[in-house]
């Protein structure tokens, strides 16, 4: 049984007409569900249980800032009928995207080549205002334990290496994506484009 309803979705968005839902994702308490409505197709995303409404905005403010830059391999995030980025539902935020349709490039030059430039494009832009909470210095205490799961020969240098990494937190910004690749989230619509998620 979905987080929310049909009815949820009509009431916060400005949608007519929304069709029961397809379970798309169901991990952890969050949920991703696609739906058909008079007006397109579209996904909803339950977030994270537990979350502020500060980490709320913090996450939907990537999609109107890759709308605000001309990026277009990005699904557009479809506001509330008050003009929000999210709405909460009971004790949960909820978002609306418009879902990509097409399929799972395949693994060839072209599209390494495609995802490549897709990537460049995204880290071109430097003038995003969030930091990153993935820092070194925020995993560096997880690294002895993760030596520790290496074969032992490898365990000192791997340390040796890991620890001594710089920081980085001072080099300049620029958007990334930790988990790009083509199979897990990126989506090459009918017009050869790709999207990523």
């Amino acid at each position: 049984m979905s987080l929310i309803s049909k009815e949820d979705i009509s009431i916060h968005w400005p949608l007519t007409n929304v069709t029961d839902f397809t379970l798309l994702q169901n991990f952890d308490l969050r949920e991703t569900s696609a739906f058909t409505a008079r007006e397109g197709q579209f996904v909803f995303k339950v977030l994270d249980q537990g979350i502020s409404l500060n980490d709320a905005d913090k996450r939907t403010f990537i999609f109107n800032f890759l709308e605000s830059h001309s990026f277009k391999n990005a699904p557009r995030l479809l506001k509330t009928k008050n003009n929000q980025s999210f709405a909460k539902i009971r004790d949960r935020f909820v978002i609306v995207l418009e879902k990509v349709e097409g399929q799972i490039a395949a693994p060839t030059p072209e599209s390494f080549a495609q995802l490549g430039a897709v990537m460049a494009k995204l880290n071109s832009i430097t003038n995003y205002p969030q930091r990153s909470e993935i820092t070194i210095g925020a995993i560096l205490p997880t690294f002895a334990d993760l030596a520790l799961q290496l074969p032992s020969d490898i365990q000192k240098p791997y340390l040796d290496v890991a620890l001594d990494l710089p920081l980085l937190h001072d080099l300049p910004r620029s958007l990334i994506h930790f988990e790009m690749n083509l199979h897990a989230n990126a989506i090459q619509k009918d017009d050869g484009t790709l999207v990523i998620l």
